[in-house]
């Protein structure tokens, strides 16, 4: 999966320069027309650190200045994905 961090910095800078953030992390998938997001979960479970990448799909989301990819559902990969430390 292509992860990117701009949703570290969107989580930093809170609602200032969201909409830039916003076309960094939102991508637009050429096969399904939809919008996608992967999004990270944290967590620590026992003692272990857990990081959960989720996939969340927009529907009727402005496509306008997103980057044109195709989402790893439709590339048949897995939508969760999960990395244990």
């Amino acid at each position: 999966m292509d992860i990117s961090l701009a949703h570290y910095k969107r989580a930093i800078k809170g609602v200032k320069g969201e909409g830039l953030h916003t076309d960094n992390v939102i991508k637009f998938c050429n096969n399904c027309k939809n919008c996608y997001e992967i999004v990270l979960s944290e967590s620590r479970i026992q003692g272990t650190d857990r990081r959960v990448y989720n996939m969340v799909w927009y529907q009727d989301f402005p496509s306008y200045g997103k980057e044109k990819k195709t989402c790893p559902r439709c590339l048949g990969q897995p939508v969760i994905l999960e990395v244990i430390k």
